[in-house]
């Protein structure tokens, strides 16, 4: 699933990220691996995260990584994440049920390119 957003040929990749989850799997070399690889072929990321669910103050925003971060508001938990490419939504769920899912979908993706930008504009700036 991960890997698969690199196919993003119409960026910014956008993502709704649980820190907390992703650490655990697929875990922090894996995404360092995959930043690398981002960026390389120059892949913007918009990412948003939240607090209650960030467990290092890692990856910012950042220029060189091609990443802006922002924090989605104090009573937002976003226990799952998502990326939003191309016609394509990509679910990645928590170790503890351990599943991906990946819709390829104009209207489903243009549904939740809306609500990402609705939950962007409402978040603050890390």
């Amino acid at each position: 699933m991960l890997w698969d957003t690199l196919n993003c040929s119409a960026g910014p990749l956008r993502g709704i990220l649980s820190m907390q989850e992703l650490l655990e799997t697929p875990g922090d070399l894996v995404l360092e691996q995959y930043i690398q690889a981002r960026v390389k072929i120059g892949l913007h990321l918009r990412v948003i995260r939240s607090h209650t669910r960030d467990t290092e103050a890692i990856w910012p925003t950042s220029e060189k990584d091609l990443r802006q971060l922002r924090y989605a508001p104090a009573n937002v938990s976003l226990a799952m994440t998502s990326y939003i490419y191309n016609d394509t939504v990509s679910l990645i769920s928590s170790k503890r049920e351990l599943y991906g899912i990946l819709i390829q979908s104009q209207e489903f993706h243009a549904l939740q390119e809306t609500l990402f930008e609705s939950l962007w504009a409402i978040s603050q700036d890390a």
